[in-house]
C-alpha cells in the first residue's frame, strides 16, 4: 500500500505534496500499534492501578 504524503499550509489551498513516497506495510502498523500500547501501558495504566491500590491516607502522608 503506498500513499503520497503531504505537507498541509495555512490552510488546504496551500497544499504542497512531497515528491517522496510513504510506504506502508501492514508490518510497519502492527509495529506502531505494539509500540504505543506499551508505552501507555508503561507511563498510563500502571501507575494508576498503583495509586488506585494505596490507602488514601497512607497517600497523603507521603507528600
Amino acid at each position: 500500500m503506498k500513499a503520497k504524503g503531504a505537507t498541509m499550509g495555512r490552510n488546504r489551498d496551500e497544499a504542497v505534496f512531497s515528491p517522496l513516497e510513504a510506504i506502508l506495510s501492514p508490518m510497519s502498523i502492527v509495529l506502531t500499534v505494539c509500540v504505543s500500547s506499551a508505552i501507555d501501558l508503561i507511563f498510563g495504566v500502571f501507575p494508576a492501578r498503583s495509586a488506585a491500590l494505596l490507602d488514601p491516607i497512607v497517600a497523603l502522608r507521603r507528600n
